[in-house]
């Protein structure tokens, strides 16, 4: 997820505007994130602990919705959105196309070697493990 917003904003946005939408874009998983655990506190709120059957419909519930969630955007984005524009909208973008030729291996064995990108990804682990963690020790507070 986090290469991607890079990818997408080299490839779509003009040299003036990649900042701006590289801010956004980051700007939207820890939006989502928090989102999630507000709608998962709201669906889960009132159900009764000592009910088996009760936590399992609860369970079923935020399953079913997140998975029609997740079908809708997915369903967009094949069908709406292209790969890349049909004329870079800069130089990068022009040169990432001629670079793009390598393999995903070789992409992961160069990334590894970068010692900044694998401290900037430690980073975010420990912050979606921390809403993630958050989220669990919530849940018991929006129960009646």
């Amino acid at each position: 997820m986090l290469g991607s917003i890079g990818l997408v904003a080299n490839l779509w946005f003009g040299d003036h505007e990649r900042a701006r939408a590289t801010a956004i874009m980051g700007l939207m998983a820890p939006v989502g994130s928090l989102l999630g655990l507000g709608l998962t506190g709201v669906i889960a709120a009132g159900v009764d602990s000592s009910d088996p059957k009760d936590c399992y419909e609860r369970f079923q519930t935020i399953i079913y919705y997140q998975n029609i969630w997740i079908s809708v955007t997915c369903i967009l984005f094949i069908f709406l959105f292209k790969e890349k524009p049909e004329m870079p909208p800069s130089k990068l973008a022009l040169m990432f196309r001629k670079l793009a030729q390598t393999g995903i291996i070789e992409d992961i064995v160069t990334l590894s070697k970068n010692r900044d990108f694998m401290l900037n990804m430690t980073v975010f682990i420990i912050i979606w493990g921390s809403y993630t963690v958050l989220g669990n020790v919530l849940t018991p507070l929006f129960q009646d």
